[in-house]
């Protein structure tokens, strides 16, 4: 079983080249194009809002967290 999940899951040559590939007996599990998201936009939208707002951190004050939140 092969899941395709977020934004990459968009691309339809992608998901095509999957589906051609994979052995008879495998399941490849895709969402509607509609549900293939990439979080790019809504990171950008918040960057938008802070910057907008004059909320900057130091780079020198910046932390690498992938579990962090936006709030």
């Amino acid at each position: 079983t092969v899941i395709l999940g977020g934004g990459v899951a968009a691309n339809k040559k992608l998901r095509e080249t999957l589906s051609q590939s994979l052995v008879p007996c495998s399941i490849l599990h895709v969402p509607q194009l509609a549900y293939a998201m990439d979080n790019a936009v809504m990171i950008a939208i918040v960057g938008y809002y802070k910057a907008i707002n004059n909320d900057f951190t130091s780079w020198d004050k910046l932390v690498a967290n992938p579990n962090w939140e936006i709030i």
